[in-house]
């Protein structure tokens, strides 16, 4: 797969592969995504198979084989990435399938609508704001759009931290935007992706330590100490009615805001509000 290559190019994977002895490589590159570079959503699954120089030279008939091959691995590609997407929504955000009331709507790094809820799909078909175009997501406001395509343009799985906006809809009720990159491993890693979950005021709801976890990605103390702060506790009152140290509460609460992006106790309790998830908001109501 180097053969139309200068000798010059690759000169240490070279010295490498001669050294080993495995130097005759057949190689498959199955592109993926509609950008010219990987930051414009284009990202590569390489596939290599390689001889000992011992063996006789790859065949015109074993390369034809090699290409039968291919698309077959890109339809398992495809099938890993959809695996990981399910499993991301199903291990952060079930909660949202346990009758929160958010919508929920998760991109891939082209804006493309790749899982949506029930609720979600309400919105879009309002399309007041936001909806469906194709298979993208598109907001009414400008400014909107070119936030989430600056969002995905950034490195979502080290990016950290959420951003909300607010979508203002005269005829439905406006709608608050809570922004979460998707931290998926391995291949799909280098396209990136985006879970948007939308909500709008509502009743007082309880705020539950699980559902906390599971939607800002906190751990289980540190959810706890959230959702009591959410009732307007201080934080040294919060220490005390979970039984921690005022230290261990600091520590635990650092570690929420620079996992949120928030940076005080009063930006935190909104952020659950707008996620339906504090004394402050609700969830989204159908009209």
């Amino acid at each position: 797969f180097m053969a139309e290559l200068p000798a010059s190019a690759f000169v240490e994977y070279r010295q490498a592969m001669a050294q080993s002895g495995f130097d005759q490589v057949l190689g498959v590159d199955l592109h993926f995504g509609g950008g010219v570079r990987a930051v414009e959503g284009r990202w590569e699954a390489r596939f290599r198979v390689s001889r000992h120089n011992s063996l006789p030279d790859f065949t015109r008939q074993e390369r034809a084989r090699l290409q039968v091959l291919a698309p077959h691995l890109r339809i398992a590609v495809g099938l890993f990435e959809k695996l990981q997407f399910a499993g991301a929504e199903h291990g952060m955000f079930h909660a949202t399938a346990q009758g929160l009331g958010l919508a929920l709507v998760v991109l891939d790094r082209n804006r493309r609508i790749v899982s949506s809820n029930a609720l979600a799909e309400t919105l879009l078909g309002e399309a007041e704001g936001l909806r469906r175009r194709g298979e993208e997501l598109a907001f009414s406001d400008a400014a909107h759009q070119k936030l989430l395509g600056d969002l995905l343009g950034k490195d979502l799985v080290h990016g950290g931290g959420l951003t909300r906006f607010r979508v203002e809809r005269p005829g439905k009720g406006d709608v608050v935007v809570t922004a979460r990159p998707l931290e998926l491993s391995a291949i799909h890693a280098g396209a990136g992706a985006l879970a948007l979950f939308l909500a709008r005021p509502g009743p007082e709801a309880h705020t539950d330590p699980q559902s906390l976890r599971d939607l800002l990605g906190l751990t289980m103390a540190e959810a706890r100490l959230a959702a009591v702060l959410g009732e307007g506790l201080s934080l040294v009152e919060a220490a005390q009615r979970l039984g921690i140290a005022h230290n261990t509460a600091k520590v635990q609460l650092r570690a929420v805001f620079a996992k949120t992006g928030v940076r005080r106790q009063a930006q935190l309790v909104a952020l659950m509000g707008s996620l339906g998830l504090g004394f402050a908001g609700g969830g989204i109501a159908t009209n």
